[in-house]
């Protein structure tokens, strides 16, 4: 899959390297402008604008003229200050046959896009595999021997499984723990 096609500046390709940007414009989708909140148009292509806060960063859509592509450093607004990002949600129930024994009963799963125009990313030096900031500023390419080199990645699985989404089949395990927090039911009623 390609990808959407972003319009980025020189100075953010230099820091997240093409790796890093592949991977945005995979995760990425074009739905609203994060500063207008209006859409954004299939046919033009929106800015990523990253704002850098020491280890961590934000990259968001825009439309070019409300905010141009362009690298920040800076404090970063927190997410619930950001009104026009879009989310998703479905469910399903995934038949006994698929779960491969874990469950033994059809088992309701949520799937959940917290994020659609907006993607958080972490500094990793990858020679100490922590998160520390490296002084030469290497992008978050692969080295030769397989191991993460120091840079940039895209980190929002991460920091969702750490507020306690949970994304996988060994949630169907019999000790396995309910997310926090999280509550559902089933009415009979839909909407128009």
């Amino acid at each position: 899959m390609a990808g959407i096609k972003v319009r980025t500046d020189p100075v953010t390709r230099s820091k997240l390297g093409e790796s890093v940007l592949s991977d945005l414009r995979e995760e990425l989708r074009a739905i609203d402008c994060q500063t207008c909140g209006r859409p954004l148009r299939r046919w033009r292509r929106p800015a990523l604008a990253v704002y850098a806060d020491g280890e961590l960063a934000n990259a968001s859509l825009h439309h070019a003229g409300c905010r141009p592509p362009g690298w920040h450093e800076g404090p970063m607004a927190p997410v619930s200050d950001v009104p026009h990002l879009t989310w998703r949600a479905g469910t399903f129930v995934m038949p006994a046959l698929l779960t491969l024994g874990a469950a033994s009963d059809g088992t309701p799963f949520f799937l959940v896009n917290p994020s659609y125009e907006a993607a958080l990313l972490q500094y990793v030096d990858g020679e100490r595999g922590d998160r520390e900031r490296g002084e030469d500023g290497e992008t978050s390419e692969n080295r030769e021997d397989g191991e993460t080199a120091r840079g940039w990645q895209v980190w929002t699985v991460e920091v969702f499984k750490e507020l306690g989404l949970d994304g996988g089949l060994h949630t169907l395990s019999p000790d396995a723990v309910p997310t926090r927090g999280l509550t559902a039911s089933i009415a009979d009623r839909r909407s128009p």
